[in-house]
Order: structure tokens, then C-alpha cells, then sequence
């Protein structure tokens, strides 16, 4: 299966905030990283059509950097199998035996991801 997410997921350091209920302080989502959920879960249904992953995988996300800056390519990771997740593309992420990641400077932005079975014989290899 391949997918394509038109966005980078939000930093890490954006998708948590902190939220008051009453006395009490909690870290959640951010709406940022909600919104963003929201958007990219959507794009996974329409995409994967009847298409679903269950069992082991292995997931290849190629993203395109944004800019010159040096960024942590496992930040990206999080939340874009949460809306794979919740976009009915896999089973669950605890699923996922193998997970590469790359960077490409150019190219359209975002991240192309392909997700792929692992069939008995290869994950007991």
C-alpha cells in the first residue's frame, strides 16, 4: 500500500500542551496536533480505499525536508503511524516490525509512506 500525506506531522514540542481541568494540570494534545490528525486520517481512508494491513508489517516513510535546518527524523514517526492507525490502513502500530525513515531534500512536500506484509516465514526470519 501507498500513501501519501501532503504535511509533516507538527514537532513533538508542538503536539503536546498543557490543559487545566479545575485544580489539576495535564499534558494532552495539542489542538495543532489534533487538527492535524484529523486531516491526515482523513487522506488514509480516502487513499487506502478498501485496503487494510493486518499482522506484522514493515513501513517506509520517505519525508521531504522542509528546510535547511537540521530536524529529528523519528519526530516524525508518532504521529504519522497514529493516523495510519486511525485511518484503517494497519491493524495497529504495535504491528510494525520493521520502520525506516529518509530524508530527501527535494521533492513534493510532505511524506510518501509504504506499508507492506510481513508474511509468517519472513518475521520469523
Amino acid at each position: 500500500m501507498i500513501l501519501s500525506l501532503p504535511s509533516l506531522p507538527p514537532s513533538v514540542n508542538q503536539a503536546r500542551t498543557i490543559h487545566k481541568r479545575g485544580d489539576k494540570r495535564f499534558i494532552g494534545s495539542s489542538s495543532v496536533y489534533r487538527a492535524w490528525i484529523e486531516e491526515m486520517t482523513h487522506r488514509v481512508k480516502v487513499q487506502r480505499g478498501a485496503q487494510r494491513v493486518s499482522g506484522p508489517f514493515r513501513i517506509e516513510f520517505t519525508a521531504t525536508r522542509p528546510d535547511k535546518r537540521k530536524r529529528d527524523a523519528d519526530n516524525l514517526l508518532k504521529a504519522s503511524l497514529d493516523a495510519i492507525v486511525k485511518g484503517g490502513a494497519v491493524d495497529d502500530d504495535s504491528d510494525a516490525a520493521k520502520i525506516s525513515i529518509e530524508w530527501i531534500e527535494d521533492g513534493p512536500p510532505g511524506m510518501a509512506i509504504v506499508i507492506s506484509p510481513i508474511r509468517q516465514f519472513e518475521a520469523a526470519a
